[in-house]
């Protein structure tokens, strides 16, 4: 019996190639996009998901308040609180801080060269219970109880020591947060990348105090992560952590909070994040275009076998009466749904292992790897071989089989118009869907280059940064005169109009800018404290005029004391709107304090510039002081030069670092290209967006070519007899593109305002956007009216052209 269904359902796809090649290469094509999709969408969703104990971990951060209003959220937090929820809460397991002061690279003096290695941590020894690792060498319990002991990944070891055992070698880092010589304790196998705690070198932060440092509710750059108990209720959690923000946070304007591990990687968006969240409505607008595509491809599929409904119901009709059940023609058809569903996703799988390195490029996840062909990928196959089979599938088998031999074989049937009626109301889905993504595109791509291109304050051509060996200035005499020895020798190089010094410079964002949520205030006006965490940021006098920096008024003020120096600032202008000044004027030769401040310190405003961006248009303009410092020895030097010594520049800049710190590595990097890759995420959103608008307007075209295909042939005859009796080609083509132009209309009508309010919510993410611009709706329109047109106008020209005495010839 089945191989006689097997047969007939064969027969049939056979004779019928061109239709069941078009439903396999749609729903292929669906197929793929979806797993795609899905992959990325599941490599997302596994953050930090690798530690038994994930569930029950959690990262404590900072809340700057004001009158009752968050202002600010902070990664980061106190190095006292670990310590104390250990001590103080036996729900709290164990805990773990993560501390490089926001220096996330380090730079090991090596015989031959020094080496820079990124994702430097010094950590408690409870990161490696909490978060286990796989050792290859050392002991886990042990290796980083003692300071200056040190672990390193696989990748690092093989990079630090080639060809050589790594266990028990000696490390040396000169200056900065790591200074000191470390003894290699451990070697462990990298860790994934679908973790926000990727590293590759672990210190002891028992090192830390060996220096001297000692826990305290000040200043906060630790990363404080605790494990509860299975029993634990978090809202005690919180409640302590209420208690430490009053007794000792309360008058900076801070409070402590807490969020789940697995919430952190989409969506938390705290500043001083270890690395860049995802956005989750990115990811809902990406599985919303997965169903989408898929959606759409097995509304072809549905189209199609309906299309074809009169062919199959006058063979439906003679099998039932010659005695076929209706079960039998069912599973008839569902076996025909079977085949070309089965062969859409081998051939969809077949895609999807061709164009995986593309799709990691353009999405910066390799699908292959993480999460990879494993068993919820198999059974996410299944399942949409399963979805095609009863969504695509099910619905033709019924209708098809249901029909009465006595009408169809008395042509009663042909008045029935529920299945063109099924057709249109899919074919208005189908592009409604392809309408809302194109318009979607216009807005990401619109915004992406409006971020771009937008006036940054500033500016950033032909301006190369370097990053400056930290020291401890106030001690290492010798390295502040060999930062003044590079300096001018950076400024002897031909092509080189300026040099500047600075704390940061634009495109690194704000994790290394120490910022006070203490509260400042305008002397005149006391009781007016600045609701608002207020940066410093230390400068030189070049820096300005380096960078093109608008002063609205007063200038930089130059001291060789220092002492001095840190008493006179240039403010931006949100640090003048912050502090009540009505105007750039009205601030200079003002003073202004902190809240609380007992030992009379005053800064004189001797500058206002108009706001400039150091982070991504999706951030504000931050209220920000500029510390007039004779010279900035921690930080980096930024170079304007003439673009045609560009060649010469690089060896010229390499040369002059050799000679003055051959120890160290050098690091630079051109501030415009850096800047830019601030809207990598974008890049990507707006590049898959693009790839998949194309492939959801390509596989709606697709089936609307062989819909369009098959009613020609249906109405040969009536297009032969319309020619006979005068009609031209224009009208003859007007006539069969005419009803699927209003659908397409229709569908332009109800998937614009869907596609203006998503992206409307999603534009509200940027501090500086591009308004929703009207002419989005008539372009995407004029897309795939377009498109649509070649489509089914490529068929309707083919029929008109048709010589109408071979259409009659069997009347």
């Amino acid at each position: 019996m089945f191989k006689n269904v097997l047969q007939i359902a064969l027969r049939r796809l056979w004779q019928q190639k061109s239709f069941s090649l078009i439903n396999v290469l749609g729903l292929s094509l669906g197929m793929a996009a979806f797993l795609a999709l899905v992959q990325y969408l599941r490599h997302e969703w596994s953050y930090d998901q690798q530690s038994p104990y994930a569930g029950q971990i959690w990262r404590a951060f900072n809340e700057t308040i004001a009158d009752g209003t968050v202002l600010t959220r902070d990664a980061n937090t106190h190095s006292a609180l670990g310590p104390a929820l250990k001590q103080d809460l036996p729900e709290v397991l164990d805990y773990t801080r993560l501390y490089n002061r926001n220096e996330n690279t380090v730079t090991f003096i090596m015989p031959e060269r020094p080496i820079k290695l990124e994702g430097a941590w010094m950590v408690d020894p409870g990161f490696l219970r909490m978060f286990p690792q796989k050792f290859v060498h050392g002991n886990a319990q042990t290796c980083l109880a003692e300071p200056f002991q040190v672990i390193l990944t696989q990748s690092a070891a093989q990079i630090l020591f080639p060809g050589q055992k790594a266990m028990g070698k000696v490390l040396q880092v000169n200056g900065g947060t790591f200074e000191g010589k470390y003894t290699v304790q451990g070697i462990v196998v990298d860790p994934p990348q679908n973790t926000h705690l990727k590293f590759n070198v672990l210190f002891s932060i028992q090192t830390r105090y060996a220096a001297g440092f000692e826990d305290n509710w000040s200043g906060y750059w630790d990363y404080n992560y605790f494990q509860l108990s299975a029993a634990a209720d978090p809202a005690k959690v919180k409640t302590q952590l209420d208690r430490y923000s009053d007794t000792h946070l309360k008058a900076e304007g801070i409070r402590l909070n807490m969020q789940a591990l697995k919430d952190i990687h989409r969506g938390s968006n705290l500043m001083y994040e270890i690395e860049a969240n995802v956005d989750p409505s990115n990811l809902q607008m990406l599985l919303l275009i997965a169903l989408f595509i898929l959606g759409i491809a097995f509304v072809n599929y549905v189209n199609l076998s309906t299309a074809r409904a009169m062919e199959r119901a006058k063979e439906v009709s003679l099998r039932k009466v010659i005695g076929a059940k209706r079960w039998q023609l069912i599973a008839q058809f569902l076996l025909e749904g079977f085949l070309i569903n089965a062969a859409a996703l081998l051939v969809a799988l077949v895609l999807l292992h061709y164009f995986a390195p593309a799709f990691a490029r353009l999405t910066g996840r390799d699908i292959l790897q993480i999460p990879g062909y494993d068993g919820p990928f198999i059974a996410l196959c299944f399942g949409t071989l399963l979805a095609g089979l009863v969504l695509a599938g099910l619905y033709p088998a019924f209708i098809l089989s249901a029909y009465a031999p006595g009408e169809v074989l008395r042509s009663r049937w042909m008045g029935n118009g529920q299945g063109g009626n099924l057709r249109k109301a899919l074919v208005v889905v189908q592009f409604a869907c392809s309408v809302g993504l194109i318009i979607s595109v216009f807005v990401v791509q619109g915004q992406l280059q409006f971020m771009q291109k937008a006036d940054l304050g500033l500016s950033l051509e032909q301006i190369v940064s370097l990053k400056t060996p930290a020291f401890n200035w106030q001690q290492d005499s010798i390295q502040r005169n060999k930062m003044a020895v590079l300096k001018n020798e950076i400024e002897q190089i031909p092509g080189v109009r300026a040099v500047a010094s600075s704390e940061i410079v634009p495109g690194l964002g704000i994790s290394t800018i120490s910022g006070t949520s203490s509260g400042m205030y305008w002397l005149k006006k006391p009781n007016a404290v600045a609701q608002s965490t207020i940066y410093t940021l230390g400068t030189d006098a070049a820096f300005f005029s380096t960078f093109d920096v608008q002063f609205l008024a007063g200038s930089f003020f130059q001291s060789l004391d220092r002492r001095h120096a840190y008493e006179n600032l240039v403010i931006n202008e949100s640090a003048m709107r912050a502090l009540g000044f009505p105007n750039p004027q009205a601030a200079i030769g003002e003073q202004i304090a902190y809240q609380g401040n007992t030992d009379g310190f005053r800064m004189t405003i001797r500058g206002v510039v108009a706001d400039f961006h150091i982070e991504s248009l999706k951030e504000p303009a931050r209220p920000t002081l500029y510390q007039c410092l004779p010279s900035v020895d921690n930080g980096y030097l930024s170079l304007k030069f003439d673009a045609a010594q560009t060649a010469s520049l690089l060896p010229a800049l390499s040369q002059a670092w050799k000679k003055v710190f051959p120890e160290h590595h050098l690091d630079y990097w051109f501030l415009d290209q850096q800047f830019l890759q601030q809207y990598q995420s974008e890049q990507r959103l707006a590049g898959v967006f693009s790839l998949f608008a194309a492939l959801a307007v390509g596989i709606a075209c697709l089936g609307l070519f062989g819909l369009a295909a098959y009613l020609v042939v249906q109405r040969r005859k009536e297009i032969g007899v319309r020619k006979v009796l005068g009609a031209g080609v224009g009208q003859i083509v007007a006539l069969l593109s005419g009803s699927f132009l209003r659908l397409i209309f229709i569908a332009i009508l109800i998937g614009s305002p869907i596609a203006w309010y998503v992206m409307e919510h999603w534009l509200e993410g940027f501090a500086q956007r591009i308004p929703f611009q009207w002419y989005f709706v008539p372009s995407a329109g004029a897309l795939v009216i377009g498109v649509a047109l070649l489509a089914v106008g490529a068929q309707s020209v083919r029929a008109a052209l048709e010589n109408p005495v071979d259409a009659l010839r069997g009347e």
